[in-house]
């Protein structure tokens, strides 16, 4: 049974004909035509010339047809009570009008009737069930037979599923639309000349992924001027009482830098625009000793990346596994992250603004958790956008959730870290 109840009195106030009142109910119009009026929703539907026609079709595909039409017409006050038809509901329903209405009503909001009302109608999944438990329940049937007709069912299933999969992908569609449409608000109130922001201005001047933002905030950054301050010193990295990541501190500071407010003279840059894995090179050019270096090539920490996963996890988990490495102790622990201030890790823009079609590497993984990523044999997902998707399938077969359930929940930590999930 629906669990939505049609306002009947608002949809009598609307001046409705009945077929436009089977558009209303089916696509859940009242609000919208409270606020617009009929004239500007039903010329977007575009089926005018034949609303009559697809009603009268789709009715004719609601079961207990007949019945269901004059529910429909009788509770929304287009007939009058009928002697004849109350008393075939009686006989052939078993029940009220107003629960043949309800059932009605919950018919017409399936993605089946909604494509016949808007003139394309698709295969009856419903219809093909009948006609399987039909010929299933013939007891004329071969041996042979019972197998296709398991196949038929399994196939059925997928039809289910996918049904379901449309609707959430048009619903996604929703949600991103309005998304840009909001990006592109806030894009039209940065467009000018960013790089000449005052010092006192406010940091929403400046353009900012959602995850920097929201640091920002959490330290009480309003200005620029405060931002350049704070992330000039790397000492506030390991002192800070909010948790940065080395990967999220190199954001900002990218950021900062290519708006021109955070100059990098006297720093070491260290390059990502030609490779995520850019190598260690020698001890000079980062200020390393030649201990330091080696202890570093020779772990699993040798790269740019690998060496940015031991802090997604927080300063104090990566001075403890640094610790671990063989031969390096505090002394070498404390070099390196003196000379640390001296580095700047340059992030490119599509890893400073990062959104569904980024790849995976922008959620900033620790070192375990995209090993498991990448170990997975159920999976090869590359992007944000892919990630997100497996996260949401509900189905238990191919669901991240349920089929690896450890993979899952790190993935969701990431993914609302970096606010692609609530």
């Amino acid at each position: 049974m629906s669990e939505r109840v049609v306002d009947v009195r608002k949809m009598k106030s609307f001046g409705l004909s009945f077929e436009e009142s089977v558009y209303v109910i089916a696509f859940e119009l009242e609000d919208e035509i409270a606020l617009r009026g009929k004239g500007p929703v039903f010329d977007e539907l575009g089926c005018r010339e034949k609303m009559l026609d697809h009603v009268f079709e789709a009715l004719e595909e609601m079961p207990y047809g007949d019945l269901s039409g004059y529910a429909l017409q009788r509770t929304l006050g287009y007939v009058q009570e009928s002697i004849m038809m109350e008393s075939q509901l009686e006989r052939d329903y078993w029940g009220s009008v107003w629960r043949c209405f309800l059932e009605a009503v919950e018919f017409l909001q399936t993605s089946r009737i909604r494509y016949i009302l808007i003139g394309r109608p698709g295969i009856s999944v419903e219809k093909l069930v009948e006609d399987v438990e039909s010929t299933a329940s013939n007891r004329q049937m071969s041996n042979e037979t019972p197998e296709l007709m398991n196949e038929v069912k399994q196939l059925m299933e997928e039809v289910r599923y996918y049904n379901f999969r449309r609707d959430q992908a048009l619903a996604r569609i929703e949600t991103l639309l309005e998304e840009i449409r909001e990006r592109e608000e806030r894009a039209e109130l940065t467009v000018e000349a960013l790089n000449d922001v005052p010092p006192d201005g406010s940091i929403l001047q400046l353009r900012w992924s959602w995850r920097s933002l929201k640091i920002l905030q959490e330290l009480g950054i309003e200005t620029v001027a405060e931002a350049v301050e704070y992330f000039s010193n790397f000492d506030n990295f390991a002192d800070t009482h909010v948790e940065i990541t080395l990967w999220e501190w190199s954001v900002i500071t990218s950021v900062l830098q290519r708006e021109g407010q955070l100059s990098t003279e006297g720093m070491v840059e260290i390059g990502w625009e030609d490779s995520l894995d850019h190598p260690f090179e020698s001890e000079s050019a980062l200020g390393l000793s030649r201990r330091t270096a080696r202890c570093l090539s020779r772990s699993d920490t040798a790269t740019v990346q690998k060496f940015m996963a031991l802090f997604a996890e927080g300063v104090n988990s990566a001075r403890q596994q640094l610790l671990k490495v063989r031969n390096f102790g505090h002394g070498l622990l404390s070099e390196l992250m003196n000379c640390m201030k001296k580095w700047q890790i340059v992030m490119p823009p599509e890893l400073c603004y990062p959104d569904e079609k980024s790849t995976i590497v922008a959620l900033d993984w620790s070192k375990r958790a995209y090993k498991l990523l990448n170990d997975s044999d159920h999976y090869e997902i590359k992007t944000i956008g892919g990630l997100m998707a497996v996260c949401s399938d509900t189905n238990r077969f191919s669901g991240l959730r349920y089929v690896d359930p450890k993979l899952y929940g790190l993935a969701v930590e990431r993914l609302q870290r970096y606010g692609f999930m609530k």
